[in-house]
């Protein structure tokens, strides 16, 4: 973030421990942007894991510290460099051995290619007695699908259960509902990556390069070349 002191990144990252929580940290560094050489570490902040509880979600201001050289010091015995605000958040998932989710896997599978789809199958009955985060079972069925290739049928059959089972067309994809969510998830796994790669290099040239890029012709500035 350029020419501030008050930088926003409103960036989110997942990270997987598969370890103990005792002892492990989050690790956030603050860099200073440098054009010659090396960015100058500002600070750091560790947050304790083993501090939050499972599924709470901690929204705080962290001050940054000194880095200590690999040791953790309490709070007041470090110099204060600023703050950042940093949402975690904590889930737990119990994984079984590859060969219990088998048969599950292969339900699914076959529920997406009957044609036409039955009114009443998986898909629409886990529509019905979902009572958890559907945006967290909207990312798994996408990645399920995926790795099997049909993700195209999966959005199709939840397409089509959304049609169906809507009452009001002003409430069409707008919902809580599996459709809903399983498009923004797809759309966040291949549509970011697709537009990283597609625009990113254009869009750094015209940000490194200062150009003029104004597309409103009533603010255009005609005096710039």
């Amino acid at each position: 973030v350029r020419k501030t002191s008050c930088p926003i990144w409103n960036s989110t990252f997942e990270l997987v421990c598969t370890t103990s929580l005792q002892e492990q940290y989050i690790c956030a560094e603050v860099y200073d942007k440098e054009r010659i050489g090396q960015n100058v570490l500002i600070g750091e902040v560790l947050v304790d894991l083993d501090s939050i509880a499972i599924g709470e979600q901690v929204d705080k201001w962290y001050t940054l510290t000194h880095r200590e050289s690999g040791k953790i010091k309490p709070e007041g015995k470090k110099k204060e460099l600023g703050k950042i605000r940093l949402n975690v958040q904590l889930f737990e998932d119990q994984i079984l051995p590859w060969e219990c989710y088998v048969p599950l896997i292969n339900h699914l599978v076959e529920t997406v290619k009957k044609q036409p789809y039955d009114e009443v199958n998986t898909l629409s009955l886990l529509e019905q007695v979902m009572t958890a985060d559907r945006t967290a079972i909207g990312r798994s069925l996408v990645k399920l699908y995926i790795n099997q290739g049909m993700i195209v049928k999966l959005l199709d059959a939840l397409t089509k259960v959304e049609v169906a089972t809507t009452e009001t067309l002003n409430t069409l994809f707008r919902g809580n509902s599996l459709a809903t969510k399983g498009v923004d998830e797809f759309m966040k796994v291949i549509g970011i990556p697709y537009l990283l790669e597609t625009l990113k290099p254009t869009i750094d040239k015209i940000y490194k390069e200062k150009r003029y890029c104004e597309i409103d012709p009533n603010k255009i500035d005609r005096s710039v070349p």
